[in-house]
């Protein structure tokens, strides 16, 4: 049904979005190799060793830092950008790496709607024109249950690890 014209014109707009989500994920990888070439992650680790931090409160501070970064940032970037940082903070208190990033996952996805910047309450507003104040009223309420969620999930590991120990 397109003409060849629409058809070119989706190739170069294709080609746009590509060229933008290629030059991110260089920019990410160039700031990965920098970030363990200069050592910031085994600094990070000692630091944290040294302050004697029990996991639970590890994984209460990254919670509450991705649920920050997962409201300003899409996903992708903010995985590409802390997860040089916070993987070997995790190794060292212990945490199960694919419990990890199950953790990572959810707390990206309760970030895209996280009051008051979440991305997709602005897409949901700029799409449908529903009132900020209205969106977070009626967001409230699964906003507490994904968090409740999001607590199991992170303090229970058996719930995300569970199904693994069919694989064996």
């Amino acid at each position: 049904e397109l003409t060849w014209r629409e058809v070119w014109q989706t190739a170069v707009d294709s080609g746009v979005l590509i060229s933008q989500i290629l030059i991110i994920v260089a920019a990410a990888g160039a700031y990965s190799w920098l970030i363990t070439v200069s050592g910031f992650p085994q600094k990070l680790v000692e630091y944290s060793a040294s302050l004697g931090l029990q996991t639970w409160l590890i994984l209460l501070t990254i919670n509450v830092m991705l649920l920050f970064f997962g409201s300003v940032l899409e996903p992708p970037a903010a995985i590409l950008i802390l997860t040089p940082l916070l993987v070997p903070l995790t190794q060292q208190a212990g945490v199960d790496q694919i419990h990890f990033g199950i953790i990572v996952t959810v707390n990206l996805a309760i970030g895209l709607f996280m009051p008051p910047f979440g991305l997709n309450i602005f897409a949901t507003h700029a799409l449908f024109g529903i009132p900020l104040p209205q969106l977070y009223r009626g967001m409230f309420p699964f906003l507490i249950i994904y968090l409740i969620a999001l607590a199991l999930i992170t303090y229970i590991p058996a719930i995300t690890l569970f199904p693994l120990k069919f694989l064996h």
